[in-house]
Formats: structure tokens, C-alpha cells, sequence
């Protein structure tokens, strides 16, 4: 077949039954044909591989794959895949022929979407997508040229349908690219896939997301180069610095499904669907937390950026720990400060210019210094006293000018008033070293509403945890199951309670098998054997599975924590299948973790 030297292929016959009627699209190894399906008499998509031969062999296992992915699941808004054909030297996928376009091209011809379309087209997608991520298949590459839209005849828009999934991991299919080997479109990759990490389904929520703003925008937030994916951003894309007229409900929920940080997006595409369908986002606020305790620098945050074990515990200060940073690094020292803290800019000016105390210090007090270096925030730790060497200069030479004078005028005219002039000018000092000794960051002397037995666990779990990932998500499920407790309030249901308690258990023992996972296919995966791929790839699968039922529990519990005490009640039933699903999936992923342990004994 000669599709790729440009040849009309119109007329023939593939598979001895379908006649091809024109050209759909094309893009990367691969051209989408509308065909004649002889045999039952309907039209149908085909997708013909026109690879290069060095990537033939890739390019059918991708194909492979995508069949594989798309008939083990049924949604109405994931296109339907009939069949896989390969006969001589070709290879196409059957497929359900959708009368419209895809994204990219209904924007190219109609332009940017309104508010109310792109909404629906999002929650719709993101239903598909939540089916895919509970059948362990990750996306990998949401964009708008794998989102089609049927049309009417008269040109309304109709369902949205997801496809393309060959770059779908699936679970049970060994990987086709290596160990962080970047899979999916630039444009629309999460920053953490970008940086090399293995995505999760938060991944597919922010190539949602992006897909989403240029289907309002009708291009992508502004960037350096057309070559260069737009720039993270903390707060994640903001349509509405491109079009004032997109609602703040719809800009907001875009704009926490693209956030920088994997950690503060919806964290499952069912939340997101939700937001879109409800115009609003049922979840709390995710504030960053620090990654580490200011007061003693154990990796234990809080969104006050201070453990709970240092919370109203009584500490004997050696001191204070201050920023040094210039007026000209002071605004990008506020922002790193803002990101790190989760505080408003405004409330960070005296500290970033170090007129006042981040915070105070004791004997952690160095190991605390280096965690701020390693956020490209420098600080030093100095005594009471030592404040006095950064106050403003022109304070100082006040002060000293104040004494000098009073002496002077003491000496040469015997007033006595000349001799207040030194203790006035220490009254000045001192006022100045007790304000600026004031910390932004005090311990606030929370209690919790768990048990200090559960307490001390989740401690010694979050200090134990070699995988970022799994302490990661252990610290916000604890976060959010305190936030859904709430002691005192009449969410405090018994009921209710224990299964937001048990909740909070189960990620506990599913944070910690993920860990040992992550650790021992790390061990294994050293040895460089061939032999030991597949229960490497075993192992992997049960990561990925893991790590999507945290998600959900995440999920659950940013629900329970934002409902009031009645819808809260109502959600009763919902966490207890929660709880059941954690408890199966942790069971079924601990013969992966058996197997694997074996192999490195």
C-alpha cells in the first residue's frame, strides 16, 4: 500500500471486505480511512499503519496495545473498536466511524468553544477517563486531537468520545518504553511526566485540563517558543488572562486541574467531573504543605508548615531563623516562600527581606537552613542578640548616632540629659531586635482528632517511608481525614467517624505496601536481568493499581472534609465500599510484593 507516498488509495479494498472511501487524518505512524464495511453494509473507521520499517515493529505493538485497551473497557464516550486485522504487510484497527471531528480540528474551523460546551465535552471525557483508570489503563497522551465530537446535521455539537490509546500502559502489558521514558504530546504532558516520573492518574487530569483551555482560548497558555510546552505554573492556567469572558467557576476548576504540583489537582478524574458537571468545585482548597517541619526540619508538614508533634509542644529557642535575600531577589524569594508555606504573598513581604523571623529556631536549627537551601531559599540561624547584626543598617547608625550625641553633649556641657541617650538608643535596639523576632510560623497548638496511638503510626510511617510518592499521599489522606473529622462538630458521627478512621488506616497499610513495592522492584530491577522483566512489570502494574485506589481514597475523604454534617452522614455508604475496595486491593497486590521480595533473597 502506498499511503505514505501519497497515493489516493480511494476504491480499494482492504481485508477483502473494506472499500475506502476518503481520508479521515492523519498523525505520527498511522492514517484514519472512512471505509465501507461490505459484509454488514456501514460505514466504519480505519486505522492503517504507514510506518517507517526502523519503527514497524513499535509502531504494531503500539497498535496492539490500543486495541487491547479500548475493547476491555465500555463507555459511551470511549469510540467502539470493532477488530485488529493484520494481513500481509499491513496492519489496521476497525473502528466505529463517528460523524464529526476531533477537537483540535472543530476549534481550527469554529474557533474557541463557549463555556457550556466545553464543560460538558470535559465532564464527559473525564467519566471515560475515570473507566479506564479503575481498569488499571492509564492514558498517557489527552489532547485535543484524540477528543472527538459528533456532529449533527445541522452542526450542533454531541458526544465527545475519547480514542487513541496506544500510548495507554495497560495492566497486564509489559511497557514499551523504559523506566521514565517519556510517552504522550509535549503540549499536554503533566510536568511531572516531563521531568521523567511515572504518572499517575493526576497525569491524565492535567492533559484534560490543558485540553480544556484550548477549547475556551482556542490556543495554548503563552510560552517561550512554539517548540516548548507552556511553563508549569503553581496555580495552574488561567484562562481568563486570555479571555475575561470565560466564567470564574469554569476558569478555577481549569486552572486546579493544570496546577504545577501533582499533590494540589483534582485527584481523580471523577472529582473532576464532577466539578464540571456541578459548575463547582466540591473538594477543599489544597494548600502545598512544606515538605518538611520548620521548627524541627522532620519530613512530618502541616499546612502551617509545622509537624503536629511540634504543635504546642513547649521548645527552648536558641534563636531565629531569617531570610537573606536582596530587594532584587525578594519578589522570587516571596513567590518560593508563598509555594513553600501556602501563605498569601502579602504576608510574606517583611520576611523575605528578613525585617522579621520565618520562624523560631533550636538544635534543628542547621538541618533546617539546608531544607530552605534546597528549595533555592537562603536563611541563616542566629541567637536573640544576633538579630541585632540584621537590622537595617540606617537603624543601627541611628541608634549609635542617638548614644554618640548624648554622650558628646554629656561630656562637654555636664547635662544630664545627654546621659540618656545610650539607654534610649538600646530601648530603640531592643524594640527593633523584639520585632523582628516575632515568627511568621508559631505553633498553633491544633488537637487532633485521631487517636495518639493512630497518631504516632502515621509519625512513624511518614519518617520510615523511603517512596516520596507513598508519604506523599499517606500525608494528604491524613490531612484530609482530620480536616473530615472536625473534633467537636456533629460530623463527629460514630458511624462516620470509623469509617474516615478506617479510611485513613487502610492508606496507611497501602502507603506502606507501595513503598516496600517501589523499594524492592528498585532492587531488582539492578540486576539488569532479562529474565526478571515480568515480574518487574508485575510489580509495576501493582504499583500503578495502588496507587489509583489512594487516589480514591484521597478522593473520598476531600469530599467527606468539604460536605456539611448531613451530606457527610449521607456519604456513609460510600466509604464503607471505599474501605472494602482499599482492603481487596491491598490483599490482591501482596503476592506481587511476595513474589518480587523472593527474587531478591
Amino acid at each position: 500500500m502506498s499511503e505514505s507516498e501519497g497515493t489516493d488509495p480511494t476504491h480499494e479494498i482492504l481485508g477483502d471486505r473494506f472499500v475506502i472511501k476518503g481520508e479521515l487524518g492523519r498523525g505520527g505512524f498511522s492514517i484514519v480511512y472512512e471505509a465501507e464495511d461490505t459484509k454488514l453494509g456501514q460505514l466504519v473507521a480505519l486505522k492503517v499503519l504507514v510506518p517507517p520499517p526502523v519503527a514497524a515493529a513499535v509502531a504494531l505493538e503500539r497498535l496492539r496495545r490500543e486495541v487491547r485497551a479500548i475493547r476491555s473497557l465500555s463507555h459511551p464516550n470511549i469510540v467502539t473498536v470493532y477488530d485488529l486485522v493484520e494481513a500481509k504487510d499491513r496492519a489496521f484497527v476497525v473502528m466505529e466511524r463517528i460523524a464529526g471531528l476531533d477537537l483540535a480540528a472543530l476549534v481550527a474551523k469554529r474557533g474557541a468553544l463557549v463555556a457550556d460546551e466545553v464543560a460538558r465535552l470535559g465532564a464527559e471525557i473525564a467519566r471515560a477517563l475515570t473507566v479506564a483508570h479503575r481498569a488499571g489503563t492509564l492514558h498517557r497522551d489527552v489532547k485535543p486531537q484524540n477528543v472527538l465530537i459528533e456532529l449533527s446535521e445541522s452542526g450542533a455539537l454531541g458526544r465527545a468520545r475519547l480514542v487513541d490509546f496506544g500510548s495507554a500502559r495497560l495492566e497486564g502489558e509489559a511497557s514499551l518504553t523504559r523506566t521514565g521514558g517519556f510517552v504522550g504530546t509535549l503540549d499536554y504532558a503533566a510536568p511531572e511526566v516531563l521531568a521523567g516520573e511515572r504518572g499517575d492518574a493526576r497525569s491524565d487530569v492535567y492533559g484534560l485540563g490543558m485540553t480544556l483551555f484550548f477549547a475556551l482560548a482556542g490556543k495554548l497558555p503563552l510560552r517561550a517558543s512554539p517548540h516548548l510546552p507552556p511553563p508549569p505554573s503553581p496555580e495552574g492556567h488561567s484562562v481568563r488572562k486570555l479571555d475575561s469572558g470565560v466564567p470564574g467557576w469554569l476558569d478555577e476548576v481549569i486552572s486546579r486541574a493544570t496546577r504545577e504540583d501533582r499533590r494540589a489537582r483534582f485527584p481523580t478524574t471523577e472529582a473532576f467531573a464532577e466539578a464540571l458537571a456541578e459548575k463547582k468545585i466540591n473538594l477543599p482548597a489544597r494548600e502545598l504543605r512544606a515538605p518538611f517541619c520548620l521548627l524541627c526540619g522532620r519530613a512530618e508538614p502541616t499546612r502551617s508548615g509545622i509537624c503536629r508533634r511540634c504543635e504546642g509542644a513547649p521548645r527552648a529557642n536558641d534563636g531565629f531563623i531569617f531570610i537573606r535575600a536582596s530587594s532584587e531577589s525578594e519578589p522570587s524569594v516571596r513567590a518560593k516562600l508563598a509555594a513553600l508555606l501556602g501563605l498569601p504573598l502579602c504576608e510574606l513581604e517583611e520576611v523575605a527581606v528578613g525585617r522579621r523571623a520565618l520562624c523560631a529556631s533550636g538544635v534543628s536549627a542547621d538541618r533546617v537552613v539546608r531544607r530552605l537551601l534546597d528549595a533555592g531559599i537562603r536563611s541563616t540561624s542566629v541567637s536573640e542578640l544576633g538579630a541585632v547584626t540584621l537590622l537595617p543598617p540606617s537603624l543601627r547608625w541611628v541608634s549609635a548616632a542617638v548614644a554618640g550625641v548624648g554622650l558628646l553633649t554629656a561630656i562637654t556641657t555636664g547635662s544630664l540629659l545627654g546621659v540618656a541617650g545610650p539607654p534610649l538608643a538600646l530601648t530603640l535596639l531592643g524594640l527593633a531586635v523584639r520585632s523582628a523576632s516575632r515568627p511568621l510560623v508559631v505553633p498553633k497548638g491544633r488537637s487532633s482528632p485521631l487517636s495518639p496511638k493512630l497518631e504516632a503510626r502515621l509519625d512513624a510511617a511518614t519518617q520510615s517511608l523511603d517512596s516520596e510518592l507513598a508519604r506523599n499521599l499517606l500525608l494528604d489522606a491524613a490531612e484530609l481525614g482530620r480536616n473530615a473529622l472536625e473534633p467537636g462538630s456533629e460530623k463527629s458521627d460514630p458511624a462516620y467517624a470509623a469509617q474516615i478512621v478506617a479510611l485513613i488506616e487502610g492508606a496507611l497499610s497501602g502507603a506502606t505496601q507501595l513503598a516496600r513495592l517501589d523499594k524492592t522492584a528498585a532492587l531488582v530491577e539492578r540486576r539488569k536481568d532479562r529474565a526478571l522483566a515480568e515480574p518487574i512489570e508485575r510489580a509495576q502494574r501493582a504499583r500503578d493499581a495502588l496507587t489509583q485506589a489512594l487516589l480514591e481514597v484521597i478522593g473520598n475523604l476531600s469530599k467527606a472534609a468539604a460536605l456539611g454534617p448531613i451530606e457527610a452522614r449521607l456519604m456513609l455508604e460510600d466509604l464503607q465500599v471505599r474501605n472494602q475496595a482499599l482492603a481487596d486491593e491491598i490483599a490482591a497486590r501482596e503476592e506481587a510484593l511476595k513474589e518480587l521480595s523472593a527474587l531478591t533473597s
